[in-house]
């Protein structure tokens, strides 16, 4: 850049600034026939002259004086007050300081100017002391000061973003969406987009303000989140200066947890379920309405039922907004930088899930402790079992006042208590968990237990303010719903059917209740007594329970073709994952519904619908297109993605259909005529051998779906187009397709 550019980049930054300051235009004038690079007229009377300038030196001040020397006699002479200034791009020396100051002169730099319109430095120190959403030290409540593990985040298609990305974007005015699970990191990196705009603000005269969602239920106006949040800081004074430019590009919004403003709710009214949710965010939409900066805005993945709403519920344009993912689960890699020294003589299962805050547990332990749970561990079940055993004995070792046992059913009441919160992991108040310690062990707390209870395993303040806690990693929250829904079956109380639960198992949660019929000395008189459970549950207040039921049962591996369910018809209630994929449900309805995800079966489950759902997710098929027709008037954002290579390779397919969907898409759905024999096996090495890829090319041109040609460099495919349609079906159906071709390279079979 010229030093032409830089100079004005940093005039039209001053007068943007003295605009800020005195509500004045402010603009180069000549006057007395001097040329002065910024006048404001606050009054008839009374004006402020400045001079800018990249260099600092004593003689490019004096040049200036010698301005102010010639104008100053002339105003006064026309009854004006004069204020001069000086400003230049680098901190003055004091020499020039008290130079100008003689010559009633004020010398500042850019940053010292900037500081009297909006005092960031100071912002910048106590943000940066407070907490970020969610990334909070478990023990503390305060900032989590854990060193940061760099890690990848992607886009829709599957590109790969680095933290820099994200930086970069937001500060060239990309309005960023940042989705992902609990304790993915979300927070994290709101904290650290902050810390390296924050680095360069002051000369970007771009500020990062970071606000906590969660700190604004009931917010209905931008500006009133805007002072809230300085309020909350102790920074009221400094609110009214930032407002003033939000309609400007200054002001870069970091907003982290639209997904806490409001309670994850169900109803069988699916609009009004939106008008709540777009409600709950009003003030959310109308600050992003207001500004024209970029902005980086966090939630929970599957909040919304689809990205439109919520890009509607947030007001964003998708021309000018970008969503991006993050990753569920550290790399190998950056799990053992992030273990460190525990995981050096360790080989984790390759099913462990690399959570950031699972991990975070792990590296409390010491390397004997990791040993013992790791070693020769089968499931998720049992590493679960594992886990939470080694947890609640190290921490009866530290409080003899509880034993193991006691720990552990302390935390599965508090974790059944979290089943109706507004939040899936909480926030626990300190009674709740009292209350909780009364019903393990039959007496209130006294001092002594008051305080193991401050500290449960597991748990963690929700930040410094308050004495709330919740879980810090759902891996063991889902683990304890799972033993918890295994206590109600063998407690036999009816207590559990008049909650009203929100909060559905997740994955683990129902491999736990699984695995407990699986073992089970009579496994089918268990799982037909967690059926009949699941019939009571879904006449009932607590649908919830029903649904975590039917969907454990479906992952029991019990050798049986179906499992039947009687007529059970689970209406109104929220669903997590449901695979059908396993052992098929025979006699079961889903109605009015919301299903995180459904796996499909192959065939057609027996008389079973599901009948105006809203799911978030379907695998096995790739489109709505592929949807079966037992599956009626129901809606899904998201299928089976098969966009890209590697996501190709994450599908739930077998290898040789994974290797056949990826030939087809780079034959017929591409550009181009023809795929050279490298490009089209490009990558499927790593999925499948390269005798059995052969196999396949070649059922794929017996079948006369391809055509083999010579190129100038060897063997070319092309497509034959009167079969792209096909193609397209079996796609968009994947494993429900009824094409021969798919079925002959499932079944690896020649003609």
């Amino acid at each position: 850049m010229s030093e032409l550019s830089d100079w004005t980049i940093l005039e039209r930054q001053i007068r943007t600034i003295a605009t800020y300051i005195w509500n004045r235009p402010a603009e180069a004038e000549l006057v007395a026939g001097v040329a002065l690079d910024c006048v404001i007229k606050i009054e008839p009377d009374h004006w402020v002259c400045i001079e800018i300038t990249k260099s600092n030196t004593l003689q490019k001040l004096r040049e200036d004086l010698a301005k102010f020397g010639i104008i100053r006699p002339a105003l006064l002479a026309r009854g004006i007050a004069l204020k001069s200034l000086f400003i230049t791009d680098s901190p003055p020396s004091n020499d020039l300081r008290e130079s100008a100051k003689a010559l009633f002169v004020e010398a500042l730099s850019r940053e010292e100017f900037a500081k009297k319109f909006f005092d960031f430095p100071t912002y910048k120190h106590v943000r940066t002391e407070k907490p970020f959403g969610s990334a909070v030290n478990p023990d503390s409540g305060k900032n989590d000061t854990t060193a940061y593990i760099p890690v990848r985040y992607h886009t829709e298609n599957g590109a790969e973003l680095g933290l820099i990305d994200i930086v970069s974007k937001v500060a060239t005015g990309k309005r960023v969406i940042l989705l992902g699970q609990f304790g993915t990191g979300k927070s994290r990196c709101t904290r650290e987009v902050f810390s390296r705009l924050a680095d360069v603000a002051m000369g970007s005269f771009q500020y990062p303000i970071a606000i906590n969602l969660r700190d604004n239920w009931g917010v209905r106006r931008g500006h009133e989140i805007i002072r809230r949040h300085f309020d909350d800081l102790g920074l009221s004074e400094e609110c009214n200066s930032l407002i003033k430019t939000l309609d400007k590009s200054n002001a870069l919004l970091l907003l982290d947890g639209f997904d806490e403003m409001a309670s994850q709710s169900w109803a069988d009214n699916q609009a009004k379920i939106r008008m709540l949710r777009a409600d709950a965010l009003a003030g959310v939409r109308d600050l992003l309405a207001r500004t024209q900066g970029g902005a980086l805005i966090t939630g929970r993945e599957h909040y919304f039922n689809s990205n439109e709403e919520m890009m509607s519920a947030l007001g964003l344009n998708p021309g000018n907004s970008e969503i991006i993912f993050c990753r569920s689960e550290f790399t190998d890699n950056e799990m053992k930088i992030f273990l460190g020294d525990v995981a050096k003589n360790v080989r984790f299962p390759e099913w462990l899930p690399k959570r950031p805050l699972l991990c975070q547990t792990i590296a409390s332990f010491s390397p004997d402790e990791v040993i013992s749970i790791f070693g020769d561990v089968d499931s998720d079940a049992e590493l679960w079992e594992r886990l939470m055993n080694a947890i609640c004995i190290r921490e009866a070792r530290i409080n003899p006042a509880l034993d193991a046992d006691k720990f552990r059913e302390i935390l599965r009441i508090i974790a059944r208590s979290t089943r109706s919160k507004a939040h899936d992991v909480g926030p626990v108040s300190i009674s709740e968990i009292n209350a909780a310690f009364e019903e393990v062990t039959g007496t209130p707390p006294i001092d002594e237990s008051a305080v193991i209870l401050q500290r449960l395993p597991g748990m963690g303040r929700t930040s410094y303010e308050t004495s709330d806690r919740e879980f810090i990693d759902k891996f063991i929250l889902d683990g304890l719903r799972g033993i918890d829904v295994i206590h109600s079956l063998d407690d036999q109380s009816r207590a559990r059917e008049r909650e009203n639960w929100s909060n559905p198992l997740q994955s683990l949660g129902q491999k736990i209740v699984a695995a407990n019929i699986q073992e089970s000395e009579n496994d089918l008189e268990r799982l037909h007594s967690f059926i009949r459970l699941a019939k009571r549950h879904s006449q009932s207040l607590n649908r919830v329970m029903a649904g975590d039921i039917v969907a454990s049962t479906l992952r029991a591996d019990l050798a049986l073709n179906e499992i039947d369910y009687a007529g059970i018809t689970l209406e109104n209630t929220y669903i997590g994952p449901l695979d059908f994929s396993r052992t098929p449900p025979a006699n079961l309805g889903v109605v009015n519904s919301m299903i995180e995800e459904l796996i499909l079966p192959v065939t057609q489950p027996k008389n079973t619908r599901i009948n105006n759902c809203q799911i978030a997710t379907v695998r096995k098929v790739s489109s709505a297109a592929g949807m079966p027709q037992w599956i009626e008037e129901s809606t899904s954002e998201k299928f089976e993605s098969i966009n890209t290579v590697s996501m190709i390779k994450d599908a739930e397919l077998t290898p040789r259909q994974k290797v056949l969907v990826t030939i087809i898409k780079k034959t017929f759905l591409q550009k181009g005529s023809a795929r050279k024999e490298e490009a089209l096996i490009r990558g499927l090495g790593r999925i499948l051998d390269s005798g059995d890829i052969a196999k396949i090319i070649n059922i794929l041109i017996k079948e006369n779906i391809l055509e083999r040609g010579r190129g100038e460099e060897g063997a070319i495919f092309s497509p034959v187009r009167s079969h792209a349609h096909r193609m397209r079906k079996m796609l968009s159906e994947l494993s429900l397709s009824a094409d021969p071709i798919w079925k002959q390279i499932t079944e690896g079979k020649s003609k």
